[in-house]
C-alpha cells in the first residue's frame, strides 16, 4: 500500500524506561510543546463494588500533591502559561501538557508530581463529590443522557465496559467513595510500567527523553492486575422502551444493536463508512432528509462505537425531536436505516465520504495539537507507525460492495432496540 502521508519517517521513538514510549515529531510550532500521554486506570480499571473509583482518583489528582497544595500547583502553572489536563475513558487515564521549550522540565516534574503523591485531601474530595452529584442531577434531567444510558443498558450487561450506569446508580458510588478508595486504587494502578508518551512542536527529542526517564522513576511495577473482560454484548431483539420526562422541549432518540466486533476486524473500516454516509457528516442521509428536506429534527447523527482495544463494539443512529414530531420523525430514521441497508449506499457517496475523511485526517495533521493527539491514538490502539501514513490509503482502498456488504451483515432490522426520552407518553405523544 501506498503511502499517504511520511510522518512516520519524521517520529522518532524512544524508551526511557522499560514499558514506557516516548514518541515525539519535530514541527514549525516555535518555542511551545505539545504533549499528550496515557496510563492504566480507566473506568474498567475500578473495583467491581464501585465503578466510580477510578475516575474519583483521575478527578483529584490535580487537587494537591504531598509536596504542592491544589493552589500553589495552579500558580506555578499560570505563572508560566502552562497547563496540565487529565481525562479519562473506559480503558485509560489520558494526560495533556501545553508549555514553552524553555519550561517543559518544570512542568513535567509537575506532571510527575501529580500522577506520583496526589495528596486526596479530605475537605477537596467532598467538594468534588458535591460537584460531581450536582452534574449527574443535570443529567438525569437531560433526555439525550438518559436515552443514551438506557440504550446502552439494554445493548451490554452490567459489567461490560460499554454498559452506563444510570444516574442514580453514580451518585450513590459517589457518596459511598472514601479517601482511603482513592490511596488504595491508586497505589494498586498508577505506578504501572504501561506509559505512552507523545509529543510535537519546537521539540528536542533526546532532551525530553532524558525529562521523562528521570520524572517517571516512581514507576516501578512491570506488571498490571489480572483484569479479564469475559463480558459479551447481549442478544438483541427488536423492543422500543419510553423514558416520560416532563417539561422537556424535545424527544431524543437512539435507535441501534451491537455488532459483535472491534476495530481490528476487517469489517470495521467498510462499516464505519456506511454509516458516515448515513449519518456522520452534515451532508450525510440523515441530516440531508431528515433534517435539511423534512425539517424534523434539531440534531442526528449515526455511527459505530465501543470497538477500541478489543471490545465488541455497536452501531447507532440518534436524532433529537420535538415531541409533536416525534412520531414522524422516528418514521424517516428507521426510513433511512432501512433503506440504506435494502438499497445500498452509492459510488458517489463512497467517494464523497472518503474525501472527508481524508480533508479532516489532514487537518488533524496540521498542527502539533493534532500531531500529537493522533500519534498517541495510534499508540494506544497498537497500531503500527506505518498506519500513521497508510489510513487515508486504506480508506480510500474499500470498494462500494465492502460497504454495502458490511451494512448488510451488521444491521438487521429484526435486532434493532430502540430508546425514546422526552416529553411523551408510551404511545409517543407529547405529554
Amino acid at each position: 500500500m501506498k503511502r499517504h502521508t511520511t510522518l512516520s519517517k519524521r517520529l522518532t521513538e524512544y524508551h526511557p524506561m522499560d514499558g514506557m514510549r516516548l514518541i515525539t515529531v519535530p514541527t514549525n510550532l516555535e518555542d511551545a510543546i505539545i504533549i499528550h500521554g496515557s496510563i492504566p486506570g480507566g473506568e474498567m480499571w475500578s473495583p467491581k463494588e464501585n465503578p466510580c473509583i477510578s475516575m474519583m482518583t483521575m478527578e483529584m489528582l490535580d487537587e494537591g500533591t504531598a509536596s504542592l497544595s491544589k493552589k500553589e500547583l495552579r500558580e506555578k502553572l499560570e505563572s508560566i502559561g502552562a497547563s496540565i489536563e487529565f481525562n479519562i475513558d473506559t480503558h485509560r487515564v489520558s494526560f495533556s501538557i501545553r508549555c514553552l521549550k524553555k519550561n517543559c522540565a518544570e512542568v513535567i516534574d509537575l506532571l510527575a508530581r501529580e500522577l506520583r503523591e496526589p495528596s486526596f485531601p479530605s475537605k477537596d474530595l467532598e467538594i468534588v463529590k458535591t460537584r460531581l452529584a450536582s452534574q449527574i442531577d443535570e443529567e438525569m434531567e437531560n433526555t439525550k443522557f438518559r436515552a443514551e444510558t438506557r440504550f446502552l443498558q439494554l445493548l451490554y450487561p452490567k459489567n461490560h465496559p460499554n454498559y452506563h450506569y444510570d444516574g442514580a446508580a453514580l451518585k450513590k458510588f459517589i457518596s459511598k467513595t472514601k479517601r482511603q478508595d482513592l490511596i488504595d486504587f491508586h497505589k494498586r494502578i498508577y505506578y504501572q510500567r504501561d506509559i505512552i508518551i507523545t509529543a510535537a512542536g519546537d521539540i528536542d527529542a533526546d532532551a525530553l527523553n532524558n525529562l521523562f526517564k528521570t520524572a517517571f522513576t516512581f514507576c516501578t511495577e512491570n506488571k498490571l492486575p489480572q483484569q479479564e473482560q469475559n463480558e459479551r454484548a447481549l442478544a438483541t431483539t427488536a423492543r422500543t422502551e419510553i423514558i416520560s420526562i416532563k417539561d422537556k422541549a424535545s424527544a431524543d432518540i437512539f435507535i441501534g444493536a451491537p455488532i459483535g466486533m472491534t476495530k481490528t476486524h476487517r469489517d470495521y473500516y467498510p462499516l464505519t463508512l456506511g454509516f458516515s454516509i448515513l449519518g456522520g457528516t452534515f451532508f450525510a442521509r440523515l441530516m440531508n432528509n431528515v433534517r435539511e428536506k423534512k425539517g424534523l429534527t434539531y440534531r442526528t447523527r449515526a455511527g459505530v462505537a465501543g470497538a477500541d482495544h478489543g471490545l465488541d463494539g455497536y452501531w447507532y443512529a440518534f436524532a433529537m425531536f420535538a415531541p409533536n414530531l416525534l412520531k414522524k420523525g422516528e418514521e424517516a430514521v428507521r426510513f433511512e436505516i432501512e433503506d440504506i441497508i435494502k438499497h445500498g449506499v452509492t459510488a458517489e457517496e463512497v467517494r464523497t465520504h472518503k474525501e472527508t475523511v481524508d480533508g479532516s485526517y489532514k487537518v488533524a495533521l496540521a498542527s502539533a495539537q493534532g500531531i500529537s493527539a493522533v500519534l498517541l491514538d495510534n499508540a494506544e490502539q497498537g497500531r503500527p507507525h506505518a498506519f500513521l501514513d497508510t489510513y487515508v490509503d486504506m480508506i480510500n482502498s474499500i470498494t462500494l460492495d465492502q460497504v454495502n456488504t458490511a451494512l448488510q451483515k451488521y444491521v438487521r432490522l429484526d435486532t434493532l432496540v430502540t430508546v425514546i426520552a422526552g416529553s411523551i407518553d408510551k404511545d409517543k405523544n407529547p405529554l
